[in-house]
């Protein structure tokens, strides 16, 4: 092969390498049936495209968020994301997970502690899904949200 034509090849590899590149752009969010991922974000949990393989399976990891879920709400949707959150001083998180959808639609309301965390008061928040954030590669359960947040609820700038 003649160094002209090696030097197109390479070049013609290179075009494409960077056309790829350019059409990518930012990571995409996930979609969650009925689930805004705007307030997700809202609450600093953006769910993005997995850029990974999964080593624990979507059943269990179903398993995991029924069984840490208090209210024993019916699993609607399983999916494989990239949580991405931001955190104090530059850390934050950013892991592969199974997000378990979990509610059947209806609104519920829990006591959540009232001011200054007095334990002798709680405030109701209704809510009608629950998120369960459960860890793709090791399994362990994360932590649960559950949304919609009020209406009156301001996001942080």
């Amino acid at each position: 092969m003649s160094k002209v034509k090696l030097i197109g090849l390479v070049a013609a590899a290179l075009v494409v390498a960077l056309m790829t590149t350019a059409q990518e752009g930012p990571p995409q969010p996930v979609a969650l049936a009925g689930i805004d991922v705007e307030e997700l974000a809202c609450v600093n949990i953006r769910l993005l495209v997995p850029d990974g393989a999964p080593r624990v399976s979507a059943a269990t990891a179903r398993e995991t968020a029924g069984a840490a879920d208090p209210f024993d709400l019916p699993v609607q949707q399983v999916v494989l994301a990239r949580l991405v959150q931001d955190g104090p001083n530059g850390l934050g998180r950013d892991n592969l997970v199974w997000v378990v959808v979990l509610g059947d639609g209806s609104v519920r309301q829990i006591g959540v502690p009232g001011p200054a965390l007095d334990r002798g008061s709680s405030t109701p928040v209704s809510y009608s899904y629950a998120v369960a954030l459960v860890d793709a590669l090791t399994g362990e359960f994360i932590f649960e949200h559950f949304g919609p947040l009020p209406p009156d609820y301001a996001c942080p700038s």
